[in-house]
This record gives structure tokens, sequence and C-alpha cells, in this order.
């Protein structure tokens, strides 16, 4: 399916900013990865959250649009950003994204490409995940420890 107008008129305007991103875990504690067309690394699908849409309910859409999986919504993992986040699509477009990241446990659909933006999908041992597109040679969920680093003096 391709982009609807309003994430890419948002991007022409302002640039990027806001992703979801559903972690979806099985009961055996496999995560559901995608590998990506345009950058050919894999990656977690998700995407924008479209004008009066719940959050939860766009995790649900991206990740049943992007792999055939009909998750449920089951914590709020936390929101993260900083330095590790910039990172430039294949068109060109750059993108700074704060991430909205959710636990989602998988309760129906078939896992397929039902888009052109996967390649390959896969449900992975979260510690053969060893780079994601986008987190600079860190592991996913090394990235995410990293974002809730700061530095106590640091008052800016």
């Amino acid at each position: 399916m391709p982009m609807s107008f309003y994430p890419t008129d948002l991007r022409r305007r302002v640039g990027h900013g806001l992703l979801l991103l559903p972690v979806v875990v099985t009961d055996e504690g496999q995560v559901l990865m995608q590998r990506r067309s345009d950058n050919r690394e894999w990656g977690i699908a998700g995407g924008v959250i479209e004008p009066g849409e719940l959050p939860a309910r766009t995790v649900v859409r991206e990740t049943f649009e992007e792999t055939g999986i009909l998750v449920r919504p089951q914590e709020l993992l936390g929101v993260y950003g900083g330095e590790w986040t910039p990172f430039v699509y294949p068109n060109g477009d750059p993108v700074e994204p704060t991430l909205v990241v959710f636990r989602c446990r998988p309760i129906g659909g078939k896992l397929a490409m039902t888009d052109a933006e996967s390649i390959e999908l896969a449900f992975c041992d979260p510690a053969s995940v060893l780079t994601v597109a986008g987190f600079k040679d860190m592991s996913l969920f090394e990235w995410m420890q990293a974002s809730f680093e700061w530095n106590e003096q640091d008052k800016t």
C-alpha cells in the first residue's frame, strides 16, 4: 500500500518526526522482524500515525499492512530518540524520528509480505538480531537501553 497523503505532506512541510513501532513478541519469545526493500536491512515494521488515529490502532494497522499479522498491543515499552535515530532513506528523505514502541502479541493473520516495503519477514530470537537498520551497529535492545542514558550534570 503506498504511503497516504498525510505523512507524505507532513514530511514535505516539517520533516520527519513520530514513528510507531510494534515489537511483536510470540509466546515463545521470538520477535517479528522485517527486511526492508529500500535498504535491504532488518528492522521492525511500523509507521506514521494518521490524523485522529489512536497510537495503539496505528500499531495494529501498520503491523497488519506490512506483515499480515494481527496484533494486540499489550504495553508501551518506551519512547526513544536521540543521537542514534537519524538516518536517510534511500530516496534521500532525512529522518530523525521519535519512536514510540509497543510490545504486542500476535493474535491472528498469516505472515505475508502484503506491500512493497518488505523483502523478507521472520520471527527471530532477539539474541540473533544483531544490528537493525538505523541503529548504528547496535542491537535494537542495546539502543533502547542507551536511549535512557543521560548525564545528571547536563542541565540542557
